[in-house]
C-alpha cells in the first residue's frame, strides 16, 4: 500500500484487510442494531396484542357468561380465546412477512451498489409466522385465564 500511494500521491490508499475489517465492523453494528429494534417491536406487538385481548374479553363479559351459564367449562372458554389469538397470529404474521419482504424490494436497491438478487425466504416466513403465534398465545394467556374464570352469573349481572 505505501508502493502505491507514494505512485499516486492525490489517491485515498487502504489496504485490503483494512477495508474488509471495516466493513465486517459495520455489518457487525448493523446486526446488533437489528436485534435491538427486532426486540423493541417484539415486545410493543405483545403489548398490543395482550391489550387487544384483554378488550375483547372485556367487551365480550356477557357473551363469556352466557357461555358459562349454558355448560361450557373453563377450558372451553380458554380454547376460544386462544384459537383467536392464535388465528390473529398467523394473520399478522404472514402480513408482516409480506410487507416486510415487499419494504426489503423496494429498500435494498436504494442502499446495494450493486444489482443484487433479492429473493423470498420461505423458511423465515414459516418461522417469522411461528414466532407471531406464539407471542399472541403467550401475550393471550392473562386474557383467557381471566376470562375462563369469570363467573357466570357476575358476568351476566354486569352489564
Amino acid at each position: 500500500t505505501l508502493q502505491i500511494a507514494e505512485k499516486f500521491p492525490n489517491a485515498k490508499v487502504t489496504a485490503m484487510k483494512q477495508a474488509v475489517m471495516s466493513k465486517m465492523q459495520s455489518i457487525e453494528m448493523f446486526k446488533s442494531f437489528s436485534l435491538g429494534i427486532s426486540i423493541i417491536v417484539i415486545f410493543i406487538g405483545s403489548l398490543l396484542v395482550l391489550v387487544t385481548m384483554m378488550g375483547s374479553v372485556n367487551e365480550r363479559t356477557r357473551e363469556i357468561g352466557i357461555f358459562r351459564a349454558i355448560g361450557f367449562r373453563k377450558g372451553h372458554v380458554m380454547q376460544i380465546i386462544l384459537l383467536e389469538a392464535m388465528v390473529l397470529g398467523v394473520i399478522g404474521g404472514l402480513t408482516g412477512f409480506c410487507i416486510g419482504n415487499l419494504l426489503a424490494w423496494g429498500i435494498i436497491p436504494l442502499v446495494m451498489k450493486d444489482g443484487i438478487f433479492f429473493g423470498i425466504n420461505i423458511n423465515l416466513g414459516i418461522v417469522s409466522t411461528l414466532m407471531a403465534v406464539a407471542l399472541s398465545l403467550l401475550a393471550s394467556l392473562y386474557p383467557a385465564v381471566k376470562a375462563s374464570n369469570m363467573d357466570p352469573s357476575e358476568a351476566l349481572r354486569a352489564l
